[in-house]
């Protein structure tokens, strides 16, 4: 199992590899336009098995009767989710010993139907400041356990700020929220929002995402949102996006 080096003539492989049916968020976009993510593959010189990964997500690609797919699946960290792949690799994943996994559905939404001055009526909750996220506050969120997974794909805070964009949420001075750009790249932008459980339900989310779709709406970019669950499909749709699809993931647990 190999990183591969992603030069020009790598992304272009890539492109063509990671085809558009398996393209349920902007995870091959982002590799592709930003070199965000990476991608592990059999062999360096002629590669025939991929997994791209983002975070706790894994995509694979390719042949999946490859030597190393055993080592694949087993680097991937506990709660990792497997997103759409090439035919047969659900079930090599499935099949494999000392994990279980679990089979679930997201829920793909689309944009299309949002209107912007809809989102400027929504008003921050009365006890919490929402701010845009500036150098120091990226910084910050670095330094949070809660929090740092949001700028996973970016080099440091400052490239986050370069290239990303998003807002906090403080209570008492502390953040308890964070809408932030995923993933960047020539289409759009892909939307992580989290807050805090204990200030969940007090229109801390439906504020934040708000503003951050507001703000790449404005920018003529798509503000992507992938469902990873009912909760954060009843937001989107808070928020004006519309339900598109529900699609097959698989969560995997060490044993």
């Amino acid at each position: 199992m190999k990183l591969l080096n992603l030069t020009k003539e790598n992304t272009q492989l890539l492109d063509s590899i990671f085809s558009d049916d398996i393209r349920f968020d902007f995870s091959v976009n982002s590799l592709i336009d930003s070199r965000m993510c990476n991608v592990y593959v059999d062999d360096l010189l002629l590669p025939t098995a991929f997994m791209l990964t983002n975070g706790i997500f894994r995509i694979f690609a390719g042949d999946c009767n490859s030597s190393v797919v055993s080592k694949f699946i087993e680097t991937m960290p506990n709660n990792s989710i497997v997103l759409p792949s090439h035919q047969g690799w659900f079930n090599k994943v499935s099949e494999t010993k000392n994990i279980s996994a679990e089979l679930f559905h997201r829920h793909s939404m689309s944009h299309d139907n949002i209107d912007i001055e809809n989102l400027k009526l929504i008003s921050s909750p009365e006890g919490y400041n929402l701010k845009r996220i500036d150098l120091i506050d990226a910084e910050l969120l670095s330094q949070l356990s809660d929090f740092k997974y949001h700028l996973q794909n970016f080099k440091n805070a400052e490239d986050f700020v370069n290239r990303g964009l998003g807002y906090i949420a403080k209570y008492n001075n502390t953040v308890i929220g964070a809408a932030t750009s995923a993933l960047v790249c020539e289409k759009g932008i892909e939307i992580n929002i989290m807050v805090l459980p204990i200030h969940r339900k007090n229109g801390v989310a439906l504020s934040l995402g708000a503003n951050i779709v507001s703000d790449i709406l404005s920018q003529k970019l798509i503000p992507h949102w992938d469902a990873g669950n009912l909760a954060s499909k009843l937001l989107a749709q808070k928020l004006g996006y519309k339900f598109n699809k529900s699609y097959e993931a698989i969560r995997v647990i060490t044993l």
